[in-house]
Protein backbone atom coordinates (compact mmCIF):
# COMPACT_ATOMS: atom_id res chain seq x y z
CA UNK A 1 0.00 0.00 0.00
CA UNK A 2 1.34 3.43 -0.87
CA UNK A 3 1.78 6.06 1.83
CA UNK A 4 -1.09 8.51 2.30
CA UNK A 5 -0.80 11.94 0.70
CA UNK A 6 -2.36 15.09 2.14
CA UNK A 7 -5.78 15.89 0.67
CA UNK A 8 -5.55 17.87 -2.56
CA UNK A 9 -2.01 16.83 -3.46
CA UNK A 10 -1.17 15.00 -6.66
CA UNK A 11 1.19 12.19 -7.43
CA UNK A 12 4.30 13.00 -9.43
CA UNK A 13 4.66 9.47 -10.80
CA UNK A 14 4.42 9.94 -14.62
CA UNK A 15 3.22 6.36 -15.09
CA UNK A 16 0.15 7.18 -13.00
CA UNK A 17 -0.57 10.65 -14.34
CA UNK A 18 0.13 10.54 -18.10
CA UNK A 19 -2.81 9.95 -20.39
CA UNK A 20 -3.13 11.29 -23.97
CA UNK A 21 -6.57 12.77 -23.23
CA UNK A 22 -5.17 14.70 -20.25
CA UNK A 23 -2.27 15.96 -22.31
CA UNK A 24 -4.57 17.29 -25.04
CA UNK A 25 -6.95 18.88 -22.54
CA UNK A 26 -4.18 20.71 -20.71
CA UNK A 27 -2.33 21.85 -23.82
CA UNK A 28 -1.73 25.63 -23.72
CA UNK A 29 -2.42 25.85 -27.47
CA UNK A 30 -6.01 24.70 -26.98
CA UNK A 31 -8.37 27.67 -26.98
CA UNK A 32 -11.76 27.63 -25.29
CA UNK A 33 -14.82 27.53 -27.55
CA UNK A 34 -16.12 31.00 -28.51
CA UNK A 35 -19.52 30.45 -26.88
CA UNK A 36 -17.92 29.18 -23.65
CA UNK A 37 -19.64 25.79 -23.86
CA UNK A 38 -17.75 22.52 -23.60
CA UNK A 39 -18.72 19.27 -25.26
CA UNK A 40 -17.81 16.24 -23.14
CA UNK A 41 -16.46 13.13 -24.85
CA UNK A 42 -18.57 10.08 -23.96
CA UNK A 43 -16.46 6.93 -23.98
CA UNK A 44 -19.16 4.46 -22.94
CA UNK A 45 -22.78 4.41 -21.78
CA UNK A 46 -23.69 1.66 -19.31
CA UNK A 47 -27.15 0.71 -17.97
CA UNK A 48 -27.62 1.57 -14.28
CA UNK A 49 -27.97 -2.09 -13.20
CA UNK A 50 -24.41 -2.60 -14.54
CA UNK A 51 -22.86 0.16 -12.41
CA UNK A 52 -20.17 -2.24 -11.17
CA UNK A 53 -19.02 -2.70 -14.77
CA UNK A 54 -18.92 1.08 -15.21
CA UNK A 55 -16.68 1.38 -12.16
CA UNK A 56 -14.39 -1.33 -13.53
CA UNK A 57 -14.10 0.56 -16.84
CA UNK A 58 -13.17 3.77 -15.04
CA UNK A 59 -10.61 2.01 -12.84
CA UNK A 60 -9.04 0.25 -15.85
CA UNK A 61 -8.30 3.62 -17.48
CA UNK A 62 -8.79 1.93 -20.84
CA UNK A 63 -11.32 4.45 -22.18
CA UNK A 64 -10.97 7.98 -23.39
CA UNK A 65 -13.97 10.03 -22.37
CA UNK A 66 -16.63 9.87 -19.72
CA UNK A 67 -18.54 6.79 -18.61
CA UNK A 68 -22.26 7.55 -18.33
CA UNK A 69 -24.77 5.53 -16.33
CA UNK A 70 -28.10 5.30 -18.15
CA UNK A 71 -31.22 5.18 -15.96
CA UNK A 72 -34.48 3.89 -17.35
CA UNK A 73 -34.96 3.16 -21.04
Amino acid sequence: MSPARPHGTRTTDPARTHHPAHEAASSPSRTPPPDGRLTPVVGRTVPLPEAARAHALIESRSLTGKVLLRAGR
